[in-house]
């Protein structure tokens, strides 16, 4: 037509012109349209301005057209297209519905940002994305939930989502492998991927599906060495079919399967840590891909394992290398090594402290925990201040959980309550239970104390935390506060967690359980359940006091027996070292919860003396010196003593001392005794105390010296010994002054207050002297109280 009739065809387009801009005013699609040839001069003239807000109108109606066309702009630099301006208009396009604007935001957030987009709009772009069937809106809305951005991680919202992304019916094992590796890489907690991550990975592995297998046991070995106790607690035919998985995919050359290998026998995680073993596997998987990671573990177990100069230059040129490569932990160690100086180089305090500044204005945790040390330690303010101008910029740079919470440590170390509560009041930690138990510490120790107030604080605590480390430590927080409901509630969650397997919640009550077995037996099979959890855990101190209180004389001998039966389950695990082969030896001997079995008692105590136990080198010695159950051999026994006193034991030295002060011995050694007998005491051994004092007063071997001797027996005195309150009697009884004799009369009155039957006799004796020998005065009838407690006690002199 516009060839034909020039004329008509203007007269057209003109026509068609109005009639856009007339629709423009209230059509989405046509004020689009519009727009586009306002500013691509298409039919019209080029208006720049009047194209834009055409565009934007558009686009804040929801037209697909007008959001993607002012994106692109934005992204190319056109200019007069200001992402921080037109981010209204996207957030308008959002709430009217359109698709795009809600991948335009979400990719905005989650990758590089160029409009500023908070996590709530993302939220809502991505709740819209879901309703529309889009499953990538899944993974980033839980990516967009665990990772928090500007706010506390939403596990709870997180959860049902990817309980929606595991259900993996119906997709490709390429599927399945790229969302439990996105999930993993947003930071799933260790509990949640042993509950759903490892078992996807699990369901791609078996026979030779290398990365599959390895990362299913990468995550049962991190959550073992979190101690989680389902994966810490492995059968031992599990944890050996997973070392050899991971042994196989070495021998097919699957690097990371080696490092993991590595890591398990570096971290004694279902093995005993061996270093060396550690060592094999890392330096196998450098020499298939000398990587950064293969490098930095190699330099790592050398940390631990150094020892001749070779490996020890080794290690600094390992460190060197992996600081100019740009490791982090490289740069990290190299900066400890600048700070202590190596045999090659003196130290250089400022450049280290300059390099670990470095990593901490990254937010580098370990650096930044390194600095803490140094500062605090030191309280440099001039120091302190730089550390704290790099902590912030960290926290400035990217305000996240880890760098926060770190900032907010410092603030505390640093005595800076205020600040600290500056950064840990963010509401960003309002459900971050780590900043809680943070803020409830600092209100717990601050003076006075606000006890209500770190109440509050653990309380809110509690409710946000799992049943990990952190929730322990909160509850232990509110035990200590003086307020009942605070110990009420504490005790009803660490009961809770405990009955769940949570080792550290039952340590930490499972001694409050001990203390009332003996007043209410029906918690003895908790307490016998929880002492052999905990002893496979490595805490062995309860089934070690479980042992030593019910394997004893007058102990009842029903749960006696019961104690023994476990003391013998747990002596299948525990190190051959242990002392509860000890006292379970011992048990076999008194016939406590048993019948007598020697043969028992010294298959025991030659096992543990075989494996170094001071305690069964020191019983095996008694044994052989006076001939107790066994064939008398002095020379064996003084060198079992020996042995055992070489390794700190204060029986063991104090009858060596014994034993070289008197002609029992072997030979009359003053020198030795004295060695013994106050290495002993040195120890805290109140009976190395009490031989000490007894030759400062005899002056045998050492010079006389009453007050060094009389400080030495008060000491031991002090600490319960029996024999030493006795000797402090006798030592002022004879001497005639007053001040002595009632001296004496203080330490009579304590050694019987202690139970001691000699002083009762001699107590007696003195009020039927002093105050009345005829039946209803008060001597006679205190002596005879006295006299009639010593017999029930067992003593007939």
């Amino acid at each position: 037509l516009a060839t034909r009739d020039p004329a008509r065809a203007k007269t057209l387009a003109d026509q068609a012109l109005m009639l856009g801009m007339a629709a423009a005013e209230t059509d989405a699609k046509a004020a689009g349209t519009m727009g586009q040839r306002y500013l691509d001069g298409a039919g019209v003239p080029t208006d720049a301005a009047e194209g834009v807000r055409l565009l934007i109108a558009a686009a804040e109606k929801g037209d697909r057209d007008a959001v993607k066309a002012l994106d692109r702009r934005v992204r190319d630099g056109v200019a007069g297209f200001d992402p921080a301006e037109l981010r209204s208009t996207f957030v308008a396009a959002l709430a009217a519905g359109s698709s795009d604007a809600a991948g335009v935001i979400v990719s905005d957030l989650t990758g590089a940002p160029i409009y500023g987009f908070t996590r709530d709009d993302a939220l809502v772009a991505l709740r819209l994305q879901r309703e529309a069937g889009d499953r990538e809106a899944l993974l980033r809305s839980v990516q967009l939930y665990l990772r928090g951005g500007d706010v506390a991680p939403d596990y709870d919202a997180a959860l049902p989502l990817i309980e929606e992304l595991v259900d993996t019916e119906g997709q490709s094992p390429e599927e399945v492998m790229r969302v439990a590796l996105k999930l993993e890489a947003a930071g799933l907690p260790i509990n949640l991927a042993l509950q759903y991550l490892e078992p996807m990975f699990r369901s791609l592995g078996g026979e030779g599906a290398d990365e599959a297998n390895y990362q299913a046991d990468r995550i049962l070995a991190a959550a073992a060495q979190a101690g989680i106790p389902a994966a810490l607690r492995l059968p031992p035919e599990r944890s050996a079919a997973i070392l050899a998985e991971l042994r196989d995919a070495a021998g097919r050359g699957h690097v990371r399967s080696l490092i993991l290998l590595g890591d398990i026998y570096y971290g004694g995680i279902w093995v005993p840590p061996t270093y060396r073993q550690a060592m094999q596997y890392y330096e196998r998987a450098l020499e298939l891909e000398p990587s950064l990671i293969a490098r930095e573990r190699v330099a790592k177990a050398l940390l631990q394992l150094k020892r001749s100069p070779f490996e020890e230059e080794r290690f600094e040129t390992l460190i060197a290398d992996l600081a100019a490569a740009g490791s982090d932990w490289g740069q990290y160690r190299y900066g400890l090594l600048l700070i202590s100086g190596t045999a090659r180089a003196p130290a250089d305090v400022a450049a280290g402290e300059e390099l670990l500044l470095s990593l901490a204005s990254k937010g580098f945790a370990p650096a930044v925990k390194a600095m803490i040390g140094r500062v605090k330690t030191e309280q440099d303010p001039v120091r302190m201040d730089r550390a704290i101008e790099a902590f912030s910029q960290a926290w400035k740079a990217r305000k996240d959980f880890k760098t926060g919470r770190q900032l907010g440590e410092f603030y505390i170390l640093a005595d800076r309550p205020d600040d600290a509560r500056a950064v840990l009041g963010d509401p960003m930690f309002a459900r971050d239970p780590a900043a809680l138990l943070m803020l409830a510490q600092m209100e717990a120790d601050q003076q006075p104390a606000d006890a209500e107030h770190a109440y509050q604080l653990a309380t809110r605590g509690l409710e946000v935390a799992g049943d990990d480390r952190v929730a322990v430590e909160l509850a232990e927080l509110m035990l200590r506060l003086e307020l009942p409901k605070a110990k009420a509630e504490a005790k009803a969650r660490l009961d809770d967690m405990a009955e769940a397997g949570n080792t550290d919640a039952m340590g930490l009550i499972v001694t409050d359980y001990l203390d009332r077995l003996k007043t209410d037996p029906s918690l003895l099979q908790t307490v016998l359940d929880w002492t052999v959890t905990l002893a496979k855990a490595g805490q062995v101190a309860p089934i070690i006091e479980l042992t030593a209180t019910y394997l004893a004389p007058k102990a009842d001998p029903r749960i006696a027996a019961e104690v023994l039966a476990v003391s013998e389950q747990a002596l299948d695990f525990l190190p051959a070292d242990t002392y509860v082969a000890v006292l379970v030896a011992q048990a076999y001997y008194n016939g406590w919860g048993t019948k007598p079995d020697a043969v028992r008692g010294n298959a025991l105590v030659e096992a543990g003396a075989a494996a170094g136990n001071s305690d069964a080198l020191a019983e095996l010695g008694l044994q052989f010196f006076y001939g107790m159950g066994r064939e008398r051999n002095s020379d064996t026994g003084i060198a079992l003593l020996d042995s055992a006193a070489a390794l700190g034991h204060g029986v063991a030295r104090v009858e060596l001392g014994r034993l070289s002060s008197s002609a029992t011995g072997p030979s009359v050694d003053r020198v030795k005794a004295y060695s013994m007998f106050l290495d002993a005491a040195g120890q805290g051994s109140s009976a190395g105390m009490l031989e000490v004092g007894r030759l400062y007063l005899a002056g045998w071997g050492i010079g006389a010296d009453e007050e060094r001797g009389i400080e030495w027996l008060e000491r031991a005195a002090a600490l319960g010994n029996f024999d030493a309150m006795y000797q402090l009697y006798f030592h002022y009884y004879s001497k005639p002054d007053a001040k002595s004799q009632s001296l004496a009369r203080l330490w009579l009155d304590r050694s019987v207050e202690a139970g001691v039957n000699p002083a009762r006799l001699r107590l007696a004796v003195h009020l039927l002297a002093t105050e009345g020998d005829k039946p209803g005065s008060n001597g006679y009838d205190d002596a005879v109280s006295l006299l009639d407690d010593a017999f029930a006690d067992g003593y007939n002199t």
